[in-house]
C-alpha cells in the first residue's frame, strides 16, 4: 500500500474540512433529492479526496467484499484501509435521523463479526458525517462503538488535536481522550463492561469548549 506519511489525524482532518464546505454549498431542494444529490456526490468526492491521502481505496457505494455473520454484503458509500483497519464512511445531508446512524452501526457490526468468524485479520472502525450537526445523543452512541461522528459544528478530536501547540496541555488532554475514545469492531463487543458514551461525550464536549475558547476553531 502506497503511504504518504500522513497521519490518519490528518485524513480525518480532511473529512472534517469537506464536511464544512459541503454544507454551506449544499444545493437547494426536496429534502429526499438534496440528501440523494449530497450522498451520491459526496461519495465521488470523498473517494477522489482520499487518494491523495496514502490509503488503500475501494471504489465509492460497492459493497464490502469481505464476509458478514448474517451472509449478506452490505454496500458502505466509502470504504479505505488503513494499517488493517476497514474504516467504511457513511454520508448524510441536513435530514438524517439517528436511525441512520444505528443501521450504518449494524452493517459495520455484521461485517466485523464475519471477519472474526473467518478469522480475517482485519478490524473495523466507522466514520459517519453528517452536514449538520448530529447533537448530543447521536455523539455519545458513536463513542460508545467508536465510530468516529464528524460535523460542521463539532471539530472532530483527531482534527483538534492537529491544531493544538505542541507547548498546550490541552493537546495531551486530547490524545488522552481520543485514546478513550477509539475503539474497533468486533473488539468492543468483548467487553465486560459499557464504554459509558455519555462520559466521553462529556469530556469531549468540555474540551472542545476549551479548544475554541483558546482561538484554534
Amino acid at each position: 500500500m502506497r503511504d504518504n506519511g500522513l497521519s490518519l489525524n490528518q485524513r480525518i482532518g480532511a473529512l472534517y474540512r469537506f464536511v464544512k464546505e459541503e454544507s454551506v454549498q449544499l444545493s437547494s431542494g426536496s429534502p429526499s433529492k438534496q440528501g440523494y444529490d449530497f450522498e451520491d456526490r459526496a461519495s465521488r468526492k470523498i473517494h477522489d479526496l482520499m487518494q491523495g491521502y496514502g490509503v488503500t481505496l475501494r471504489p465509492p457505494r460497492t459493497e464490502l467484499e469481505y464476509p458478514s455473520f448474517s451472509g449478506i454484503k452490505h454496500p458502505f458509500d466509502n470504504i479505505f484501509i488503513h494499517e488493517k483497519v476497514l474504516y467504511p464512511i457513511e454520508c448524510k445531508t441536513t435530514f438524517h435521523q439517528i436511525e441512520h446512524l444505528y443501521a450504518f452501526n449494524g452493517k459495520i457490526l455484521d461485517h466485523a463479526l464475519g471477519l472474526r468468524i473467518h478469522d480475517i485479520a482485519l478490524r473495523m472502525r466507522g466514520i459517519f458525517l453528517s452536514t449538520t450537526e448530529l447533537g448530543e445523543s447521536a455523539r455519545v452512541y458513536a463513542f460508545s462503538y467508536g465510530i468516529i461522528p464528524i460535523d460542521p459544528v463539532a471539530a472532530p478530536l483527531e482534527y483538534m488535536i492537529e491544531t493544538v501547540h505542541e507547548d498546550d496541555s490541552l493537546r495531551q488532554q486530547l490524545v488522552e481522550l481520543n485514546e478513550r475514545v477509539t475503539a474497533y469492531a468486533p473488539d468492543v463487543l468483548n467487553s465486560a463492561e459499557s464504554r459509558n458514551g455519555l462520559k466521553l461525550e462529556q469530556a469531549f464536549s468540555h474540551f472542545f469548549r476549551s479548544w475554541r475558547a483558546k482561538g484554534y476553531a
